[in-house]
């Protein structure tokens, strides 16, 4: 009955969003006062604009800035992640609405930031495809979308390169949300296979959010394993905290 609310709700909230503009409410804050044509209130929007990671000092591995921990040893099948805003502020809200609350307009926009980073890196003559962080099957049924896909999709419009439909999961993991940077990493331990050979390609991982790395880094090690030759992993957002404080 829950998973049953649960679609009835979604499948709700797309059909809002043919009838009801989106620009009504903040993606960010979710303030009614209304929004601009990037879907955020102007305190949102300037906010984003400090949230996203700088350009230079920071790892040119994980792309983690100089006052964060590098966290490439958490991810040595991965050969390069970027991302393009810091999981904080609107940046949450923005993520949230589209992954719980069905608000799958505002994919289109996360992708367009994430392909200003494609081209700041100029990976997109190194990478032959692009390839989505699959959804546990239960969990798909429930939500009905998987935000990884629609990401990828907005970003093969917006650059050209196709789709491959690689990974599988192995078997149900719980969710990540309330374990520990270990725990996620056992977690996610031979979580995902891939479903074909993928000899000499450099793919391209697709998520929403980059936390500890522990997915990636699970999907990257199916595809290594399955003969690619490179893995870069370009994320929306990722949490990427000081090292102060960190355990």
């Amino acid at each position: 009955m829950r998973n049953l609310r649960r679609v009835l709700e979604n499948m709700g909230n797309a059909v809002l969003e043919l009838v009801w503009a989106k620009q009504v409410r903040c993606q960010g804050c979710g303030d009614l006062s209304g929004a601009d044509e990037a879907y955020l209130c102007g305190v949102c929007a300037h906010r984003l604009e400090e949230l996203r990671p700088p350009e230079s000092q920071r790892c040119l591995g994980c792309g983690n800035p100089v006052e964060a921990r590098c966290i490439c040893k958490r991810m040595p099948h991965v050969a390069f992640s970027r991302f393009a805003f810091y999981y904080q502020g609107p940046v949450r809200g923005i993520v949230r609405n589209l992954k719980y609350h069905a608000v799958t307009c505002m994919a289109d926009w996360m992708a367009a930031a994430m392909y200003e980073i494609l081209l700041r890196e100029d990976w997109l003559e190194d990478v032959h495809a692009l390839v989505p962080v699959p959804m546990p099957p239960k969990r798909m049924k429930t939500r009905g979308y998987n935000q990884a896909q629609l990401l990828t999709n907005a970003l093969a419009e917006q650059t050209g390169l196709p789709v491959l439909d690689l990974l599988e999961r192995t078997r149900e993991t719980p969710q990540q949300a309330r374990l520990s940077s270990a725990q996620r990493r056992e977690n996610m331990r031979g979580a995902f296979r891939a479903k074909v050979d993928a000899r000499g390609l450099c793919l391209l991982l697709i998520d929403d959010v980059r936390t500890t790395g522990a997915t990636l880094e699970a999907c990257a090690a199916a595809l290594r394993q399955a003969s690619a030759s490179q893995v870069y992993a370009l994320t929306f957002a990722a949490v990427s905290r000081p090292v102060e404080g960190k355990d």
